[in-house]
């Protein structure tokens, strides 16, 4: 029987994408080839975002519109991995029975078998709790034909905050190894990548878990002993930063830009948010940041709509904002999330 063309639809995040070029990698190395169109695969997969509404929603719309090339098309099986597998499970091959199998995001490395067994409609979701952890030396092909690379340091997240249900799905934090997240940076330098940008679910919280400690200051520091020209940390929470971060953050050779989520700037807010943090707080991280590395760009994104928000509590967000004055702003709308307070 001869092998089956597949074609991956990626949703959501960058984090996400890593996980996408991880099983495209895995699919190539086994001997499947790979499609640029849906319209040309046999077996289509979906991985999935769940991190707000508009993210299930888009992720739904999209399995059902690819499900139609299951009869008019040349596909014969359609597999959903990701967020929204790991959060709803078995409930997707209920309620979808175009779905012909599903992968968590702990089981990416069982890719290859679902492609080959789809027609079984196996759950590999459901039983499988978050806690993989992919390496240097795992098979990864990037799937976007640009000069920069998402490199994924660690998965998890151990925060908490009340707005957000990613711990659910994702796990708690969990680093990977310096030494081999150094490795993968060399590689991807080797391949002529100009930018490794570093994401996970809280940056920050890089090294906490490993034998020994360590930071994200050691690890910036490390790489920039790499041949890579460009290093970027994205998704950096403002509770985690010190004086002694702050003084590594400045030697070590990364781009002059900082990913700092603010989410509020109302003391009553954060509290309920439970971000572990307060707005003069966060006023100083940024003032400390910009005064230690001159040209700093320094971006954020807010959250409004969270319940309880006053006229007050939002006005006070807008005075923050004003006198902080971020270079980049990004506005969120409140989700309401199962399994959240």
């Amino acid at each position: 029987m001869p092998v089956m063309k597949v074609h991956l639809t990626t949703l959501g995040c960058p984090k996400n994408q890593v996980d996408s070029e991880l099983m495209l990698g895995a699919l190539s190395e086994a001997g499947f080839p790979l499609a640029d169109r849906p319209e040309d695969a046999e077996c289509l997969i979906v991985n999935t975002c769940a991190f707000i509404d508009r993210a299930r929603e888009e992720s739904v719309a999209t399995i059902l519109e690819l499900a139609r090339l299951k009869e008019r098309g040349r596909c014969r099986s359609l597999i959903v991995t990701g967020c929204l597998t790991q959060r709803y499970g078995g409930e997707i091959l209920r309620e979808m029975p175009e779905v012909d199998g599903i992968l968590g995001t702990s089981n990416l490395s069982r890719i290859v078998d679902l492609v080959r067994q789809a027609a079984n409609r196996h759950d590999w979701a459901t039983s499988a709790p978050p806690g993989y952890l992919y390496d240097a030396t795992t098979p990864r092909l990037l799937a976007a034909k640009v000069p920069y690379a998402y490199v994924k340091i660690a998965e998890g997240c151990d925060m908490g905050c009340t707005f957000c249900a990613i711990p659910q799905f994702r796990g708690r934090h969990r680093s990977r190894l310096l030494a081999d997240i150094v490795s993968e940076v060399e590689a991807l330098a080797a391949r002529g990548i100009q930018e490794a940008i570093l994401v996970s679910q809280d940056t920050l919280a890089y090294g906490r878990d490993l034998p020994g400690g360590g930071d994200i200051g050691d690890l910036l520091l490390a790489l920039g002993e790499t041949r890579m020209p460009w290093i970027r940390p994205m998704y950096l929470h403002p509770a985690h930063v010190s004086d002694r971060l702050i003084a590594k953050w400045r030697r070590a050779r990364i781009v002059p830009y900082l990913d700092l989520p603010v989410q509020h700037g109302d003391d009553g807010i954060l509290r309920a948010m439970r971000r572990a943090v307060t707005a003069r707080r966060m006023k100083e991280v940024v003032a400390a940041f910009r005064e230690a590395i001159p040209g700093l760009a320094v971006r954020t994104t807010v959250l409004v709509g969270f319940p309880g928000e006053s006229e007050a509590a939002l006005q006070n967000l807008l005075e923050f904002l004003d006198e902080v004055r971020f270079d980049r702003l990004g506005v969120f709308t409140y989700s309401p999330e199962d399994g959240t307070p």
